[in-house]
């Protein structure tokens, strides 16, 4: 029941972490557009779906740039090794606290 009850904490905390890096969407262009926050919920999903290029919207030209494209190799490669270090860290703190 106890590793029920953590694993689920740690799905919200999860959710919750990709509904606040969508708050943004929420005020684009200085105006309270709760429409553009479900567009900047699926956002977050797809970026975190995907290993592309990384990309922001820029939404005064309303176009997709990405956002460092000189060093984006080796940010995929960054990206890699942080988030599998990190469920790795992950699992073994679980294991230690059980």
């Amino acid at each position: 029941m106890f590793i029920a009850r953590k694993s689920i904490q740690l799905i919200v905390a999860f959710f919750v972490l990709i509904a606040i890096s969508a708050l943004p969407a929420l005020v684009a262009q200085m105006k309270f557009n709760p429409a553009s926050y479900w567009e900047g919920l699926k956002q977050q999903f797809a970026q975190l779906t995907k290993l592309d290029e990384i990309t922001y919207f820029n939404v005064t030209a309303q176009k997709e740039f990405l956002l460092l494209p000189t060093i984006s190799p080796f940010i995929k490669e960054t990206l890699i090794i942080f988030t599998t270090a990190m469920l790795v860290s992950a699992v073994c703190a679980i294991f230690y606290a059980y």
